[in-house]
């Protein structure tokens, strides 16, 4: 299971580095520093998740509850101190790993139905529109919306 928390974590930075990118600096005239940025969000998003940082006490909602100190009597003389922490349970739901599994598949199965019919598309340019042969390229003439194009776009 942690293969696949990190896994998780790993899609989740990628995801948010380039939509980082898509709002920010897609448009942007310094294309030295968007093929570094563009080229490191593979390792950010492969060392980010490695991380692993201590979070306050405050902040830990596993710890909220207020130590209870207990003095029970053991089964000899001596006294056996305890320590209990109260906690409270907010309620039942769906457990967070279920939910990011079924928020991932429900986002794969998006993009490959999107990856498909793109696919599809072009497939279907391929065999309907006129086309001429170049050393370089085959040229289709197509007048369809979203075209010009190459690979998907």
């Amino acid at each position: 299971m942690n293969i696949l928390i990190y896994l998780i974590k790993m899609v989740l930075i990628s995801g948010m580095l380039l939509g980082y990118y898509w709002l920010f600096l897609r448009n942007r005239f310094f294309h030295g520093f968007n093929r570094y940025f563009l080229l490191s969000i593979p390792v950010l998003s492969f060392l980010l998740p490695a991380l692993h940082l201590n979070m306050p006490a405050f902040w830990n909602h596993s710890s909220s509850g207020s130590p209870i100190h207990l003095l029970g009597v053991g089964q000899g003389t001596l006294e056996d101190a305890v320590t209990i922490y109260a906690s409270r349970q907010t309620g039942k739901g769906l457990p967070m790993e279920l939910m990011l599994i079924i928020s991932s598949l429900i986002i794969t199965a998006f993009l490959f139905t999107r990856s498909y019919k793109s696919i599809r598309f072009i497939h279907r340019l391929r065999k309907e529109k006129p086309f001429l042969i170049l050393r370089e390229a085959t040229v289709y003439f197509v007048s369809e919306k979203g075209t010009p194009f190459s690979f998907f776009k």
